[in-house]
């Protein structure tokens, strides 16, 4: 579900004002033609179509967006238990009554690292009834997902997103229909999808409207 920006949250709309590219995964093999996309060597004919893939992608979603049609009915969040960097589960059902602030990250996603220490500060001045949990791409290397973690002294729960989906994305961003990084949902105590943002947190005010009204 994807929601128009609160009023001074300093956001306009859902690929931001930063002016900064969204990153997609590739598969493997035409990471090892062509590299990243957004990083890597591509024609312009090439990223003019991923381009419009995007926006396509973009504007259906908005079509079906519930506050927009006026639909009752809020759409759960896809339950999931997340293995963490320092060794424990996080479980989306533990935290019921509580706001969870979903991202999805990768430590090539250039946006993704630009916004990490607004999310880590963002993380420390939320109350306890806010939960912040870092899902990093299957696409990722371990070692280079840990460092990009202990890089920015990350300390809410994070891990990778590594097993079942298929050879590029794992179960939990296969769930949540995740096709760019970086990618934030926010979901409310009932456990169900408040928001969704696909652009960077440039600042820990951008995200608070949006816990706020996950609260409500």
């Amino acid at each position: 579900m994807f929601t128009d920006p609160p009023a001074g949250s300093g956001l306009t709309s859902l690929i931001g004002t930063s002016g900064k590219p969204m990153t997609l995964a590739d598969t493997e093999e035409d990471l090892l033609i062509h590299g990243r996309i957004g990083y890597g060597a591509k024609s312009p004919w090439v990223l003019g179509g991923i381009f419009l893939v995007v926006v396509l992608a973009l504007g259906l979603a908005s079509l079906f967006n519930n506050r927009e049609s006026g639909a009752d009915a809020p759409e759960a969040a896809p339950e999931f238990e997340l293995a963490l960097f320092d060794g424990g589960t996080f479980r989306l059902a533990d935290h019921r009554g509580q706001v969870v602030v979903l991202n999805f990250w990768a430590s090539w996603c250039e946006p993704c690292r630009d916004e990490m220490p607004a999310l880590q500060a963002a993380a420390e001045a939320a109350g306890p009834d806010v939960v912040f949990v870092g899902i990093g791409a299957k696409t990722d290397k371990d070692d280079e997902a840990r460092a990009f973690a202990g890089e920015f002294g990350i300390t809410y729960p994070i891990g990778r997103d590594t097993e079942g989906g298929d050879r590029v994305n794992g179960a939990i961003q296969t769930a949540y229909g995740v096709f760019a990084f970086p990618a934030t949902y926010i979901i409310d105590g009932d456990g169900n999808i408040d928001a969704v943002l696909m652009t960077p947190i440039d600042d820990p005010a951008d995200i608070q409207p949006y816990i706020d009204a996950a609260r409500d």
